[in-house]
């Protein structure tokens, strides 16, 4: 699985790992539709029924029963209003 991060997300997840003093991120599934999950991401430690994926300096962490259903996740820092926070969509 390919994770891309933006320059924005970016700052902004290693304010996370500087505060949390956590190594890894992980993408933990919340609610469901027909065909999507819809992903929240947390300042996490690696168990063993997790499955890592890097990009640069940065550890993502799946569960190994949702591991090859996606391809590609697109990790984003948005800030429209007052709303802030991570966009995460998985393709």
């Amino acid at each position: 699985m390919k994770i891309n991060i933006t320059n924005t997300a970016k700052e902004n997840l290693d304010k996370i790992l500087e505060a949390s003093g956590k190594e890894y991120f992980k993408l933990v599934p919340g609610s469901r539709s027909c065909c999507d999950i819809i992903f929240t991401l947390v300042a996490s430690d690696k168990s063993e029924n997790d499955k890592m994926y890097e990009n640069d300096k940065y550890k993502f962490l799946i569960e190994e029963d949702l591991d090859g259903i996606y391809d590609k996740i697109d990790v984003d820092y948005i800030t429209e209003g007052f709303t802030k926070g991570f966009s995460i969509v998985a393709k």
